[in-house]
């Protein structure tokens, strides 16, 4: 593909003394003719401009994964693709990986139930209603989980608590760790995003605001997204 040609912008000979209180500062605005569209330059300007994106760029918005992406796309918006959880991934395998959790803690018991802190966990409605799940491990080790049933607040709520069904017989201890795996939106949860390298090889480390191990318990006073 050869090389774009950018449409001129000329510059105009424009400092202005801003604030009108003391003290100014000399302010240059070469490009103040841009700011009134309706004029013939900027019309003109903007016109080969959308040529030059049209004939060089293609691009695709949020979805982006290997099987969502034409041929030709060149610009796309990171989406569930990076974190292997679009829709597709949930009933077929893909090239990306399942790669983001949110983790939350038990903080209380009442009426025969564990209490989670929830108020950031938000479960995208992308798919039909479902029982959402947790995995509830005390010393972090995911394996020997318990799995659970899990009852979350409705999005609109803040600082609440998510509720978990405890098998007969068990207690769920407070300060163990609650680990969902339901497609997040991260950019809604009001918690902690951490970003963990070597998960894969069962070294997890990362930086954030508390310590790196995301699967300590006692620690995560909020809900955290892993990413």
């Amino acid at each position: 593909m050869p090389k774009p040609t950018y449409p001129a912008a000329h510059r105009l000979d424009l400092v202005e003394k801003l604030p009108a209180a003391m003290p100014t500062f000399d302010i240059a605005d070469p490009y103040r003719w841009l700011e009134d569209p309706a004029t013939a330059d900027s019309t003109t300007w903007l016109q080969a401009q959308d040529a030059l994106a049209t004939a060089h760029h293609l691009f695709f918005t949020s979805g982006t994964a290997s099987f969502t992406v034409p041929a030709g796309v060149t610009q796309v918006e990171p989406g569930h693709g990076l974190t292997g959880t679009t829709p597709l991934h949930a009933v077929r395998d893909e090239p990306e990986l399942p790669a983001a959790l949110y983790v939350s803690e038990i903080s209380h018991h009442h009426g025969g139930r564990a209490y989670c802190y929830g108020g950031g966990l938000y479960v995208d409605p992308v798919f039909p209603p479902y029982q959402v799940q947790a995995l509830v491990s005390r010393d972090g080790d995911l394996a020997a989980a318990t799995r659970v049933d899990a009852d979350l607040p409705p999005p609109a709520a803040i600082d609440y608590y998510g509720m978990l069904h405890q098998p007969p017989g068990v207690r769920l201890a407070a300060g163990s760790s609650a680990v969902f795996g339901f497609r997040i939106q991260a950019f809604h949860t009001r918690a902690p995003v951490v970003a963990l390298a070597g998960v894969a090889a069962g070294d997890a480390h990362g930086r954030a605001h508390q310590p790196a191990s995301v699967l300590r318990p006692g620690w995560i006073r909020r809900p955290t997204v892993g990413v």
